[in-house]
């Protein structure tokens, strides 16, 4: 039951780890638009934002390393020593095998790049960005993305790393903001400020939740031998409690969008923490959104039988 459950939690943590990467990008970018020069939040929020990327590479490289290792072990008959030639196969050969390498020489370069481009913000997020696709194409080949199902074979990739995006520009985004950028806005009253970052932030919002979607669809349709299906197999009620969390955050960001922001560019200082309390529902849901996701990638396709 422990190695079942390790796999997808060990997934879980990497999808939130990628996502919030992606989300460290868009949050630099809003809040320079913003107007955050010399406000009162601005050296907690720089602060953040500087020393995020390099715990997140970080973490993204311990989370690789031990995936490997569960890898191997999902592979390897208890009771009998390791064999050198079995690690070689699991971690160098097949879809999973490159993708894994890919990942965690990826997370590595990534690693050393968030140090020493540190005092060089612009640069960091571009090196994040490019090397983040990369881990993310590298990932989308070590599940799903990569059955015979897909033709041609690398559009299942191309599918899976779009939802893997359009979830860091979305909810990743929503994940950072969350925990590095409203706390120090709402507690300094920088009301202007924060009205500029949820601005900002609604077309790239619109952008994730509509890759999501499109990328989500297609991978529905591709996977499914008939919807009437969904609830008769695991994939599919996994699928069905996705969408059910899913909506109560799409209904949170309309919020957010139509209600909240135009309270703050019209001044309203109480809507500060009522945006405050949102973020954080949604970001709860979010973290349930990917805990869902990590496990539907270990379970059997409808299509499979």
């Amino acid at each position: 039951m422990r190695d079942a459950l390790a796999m997808p939690i060990v997934a879980g943590l990497t999808f939130l780890t990628l996502m919030q990467l992606l989300g460290v990008v868009v949050a630099g970018r809003l809040v320079d638009r913003a107007g955050l020069a010399g406000a009162a939040a601005e050296p907690v929020v720089r602060g953040w934002l500087l020393r995020l990327p390099a715990l997140l590479a970080w973490f993204l490289l311990m989370l690789a390393l031990v995936r490997g290792a569960l890898q191997v072990l999902a592979f390897h008959d208890p009771g009998t020593p390791l064999d050198t030639e079995l690690m070689r196969i699991v971690l160098t050969e097949g879809s999973w095998g490159t993708g894994w390498m890919l990942e965690t020489a990826g997370a590595f370069v990534l690693l050393a790049l968030s140090w020493l481009l540190a005092a060089r913000p612009a640069q960091q997020r571009t090196a994040i960005t490019i090397l983040v696709i990369v881990i993310v194409l590298a990932e989308a080949g070590m599940g799903h993305g990569a059955d015979a199902l897909w033709t041609p074979a690398p559009l299942g990739r191309l599918v899976h790393a779009t939802h893997l995006l359009g979830a860091g520009v979305w909810l990743g985004t929503l994940l950072v903001m969350a925990l590095a950028v409203f706390p120090a806005l709402v507690a300094t009253e920088a009301r202007a400020v924060l009205a500029g970052v949820l601005t900002g932030f609604s077309p790239w919002a619109r952008l994730g939740a509509a890759l999501l979607v499109v990328s989500g669809g297609a991978a529905t349709w591709t996977y499914t031998g008939s919807l009437l299906e969904l609830p008769q197999v695991a994939w599919g009620q996994l699928l069905l409690a996705k969408l059910l969390v899913l909506l109560p955050i799409l209904g949170l960001g309309w919020y957010n969008w139509r209600v909240l922001t135009p309270r703050l560019v019209a001044g309203d200082v109480p809507a500060m923490r009522t945006l405050r309390r949102a973020a954080l529902v949604e970001v709860l849901l979010a973290v349930g959104v990917i805990a869902i996701t990590a496990a539907m990638v270990h379970q059997a396709l409808p299509v499979d039988g």
